[in-house]
């Protein structure tokens, strides 16, 4: 099964993209400083119903955006007053194929990289090598130059137990319907390793799910901008 199916029938705004907020909280502190000016064209790779769009909109800026998703989530149009929105309902794979209208200034990829990777359906090492060969290629053939990629991504705080991942993940399962183990996620050192390069910018916070307080959670939001130019 194509793992984004996992989205399909979900209330996504209302319900999931609720329920990880502080991701998105994260996003948006960050990305205010980086979406400064008009006439931008972003890519937003994994997008669902438009959550960076929406993300996007509220900094005033009349930017593209272009969301690429491959599930019926894609067919939710969010209210925007800003954004020159427009959809393509196509996985990453079919997505690597396409002939893009315009070169990106920007991709985003909100909580998308560990789905996009565990859709190669291998071994989560596999799965990454997989994502970062093709997320590389994806870049320098659709990107203009100066172009960014900003990722927001989860993963596991440093030093967490087996048994802390285990309780974590028992809640997560409880409120959203799935979880994942550390190793499908990804790490700004994968990142960074994959990429040969620095972050321009990194930030992180607790990311606290609705139901537990900052201290419970076990899990970490990450944001990450990595200059294309400087992706080898």
């Amino acid at each position: 099964m194509e793992n984004f199916q996992k989205f399909e029938g979900i209330d996504y705004v209302n319900n999931f993209a609720v329920r990880i907020n502080s991701m998105h909280q994260l996003v948006e502190k960050n990305l205010s400083g980086l979406i400064n000016s008009d006439n931008l064209k972003i890519i937003d790779i994994g997008g669902g119903p438009g959550i960076g769009a929406k993300i996007t909109d509220k900094f005033g800026k009349r930017v593209k955006l272009l969301n690429v998703e491959p599930s019926n989530n894609i067919d939710e149009i969010p209210d925007l007053n800003n954004i020159d929105y427009s959809t393509l309902k196509l996985s990453f794979k079919d997505a690597l194929k396409y002939q893009f209208p315009w070169g990106a200034d920007m991709f985003l990829m909100i909580s998308a990289a560990h789905e996009i990777s565990l859709s190669n359906t291998k071994t989560p090492k596999e799965n990454k090598e997989i994502f970062f060969q093709d997320i590389k290629g994806f870049l320098k053939i659709n990107s203009k130059p100066n172009a960014v990629i900003s990722i927001g991504f989860p993963n596991y705080k440093v030093g967490v137990t087996e048994a802390e991942v285990l309780t974590q993940r028992e809640f997560v399962d409880s409120l959203m319907g799935h979880s994942h183990p550390p190793e499908e996620f990804f790490t700004i050192e994968e990142f960074k390793t994959a990429f040969s390069a620095e972050p321009i910018l990194f930030d992180q916070t607790p990311m606290v799910l609705t139901g537990q307080t900052e201290n419970e959670t076990k899990l970490v939001a990450n944001f990450a901008v990595f200059r294309i130019s400087d992706i080898q």
